[in-house]
């Protein structure tokens, strides 16, 4: 069931985890992330963000750049979808200024990664190494620009019901 507000529902299980990642990576000054799980809801446009992925062992976390290990996130992906049904709708990282403002590159591949996936919404997520405030994008396939989208940090579970 979908409830009737356009906006992103993120679990809070999804928080806990991004702090997680973040506090793992012991250089503040470099960039992580990895892949966001959940599901469109096509006739209220929400969306529910159920799970986020890190990068994997391979991926590539750099200053200004973040390049996850897609070898790791599509086992990943497979199996959350397997188990729970939940699918890939994004990707998500850090800044290490802890600006939620995407730049020229992150806008560049927010447009990549939604031309290739036409089929929903994709939606990003740009967090500081704090974690907190964070930040939702998506780009609107048809102004083609890019949108912050509004989100509520809940029970996702409690949602779906």
């Amino acid at each position: 069931m979908c409830v009737e507000m356009s906006k992103v529902y993120v679990d809070k299980s999804v928080i806990e985890y991004m702090k997680k990642e973040i506090d793992r990576v012991h250089d503040k000054e470099i960039e992580t992330g990895g892949i966001i799980l959940g599901r469109n809801c096509e006739k209220e446009n929400d969306i529910f963000i159920s799970h986020i992925i890190d990068g994997g062992h391979n991926a590539q976390r750099k200053k200004s750049s973040f390049k996850k290990d897609i070898k790791y996130s599509k086992k990943m992906e497979n199996r959350i979808l397997k188990k729970y049904g939940f699918y890939y709708i994004g990707e998500w990282h850090t800044h290490p200024n802890n600006s939620t403002q995407y730049s020229l590159m992150d806008m560049e591949s927010m447009i990549s990664i939604s031309a290739n996936n036409i089929g929903y919404k994709m939606i990003f997520i740009i967090s500081g190494n704090n974690y907190k405030p964070f930040k939702i994008y998506s780009y609107n396939r048809i102004n083609r620009k890019i949108e912050e989208l509004p989100y509520e940090i809940t029970e996702i579970e409690k949602l779906l019901k």
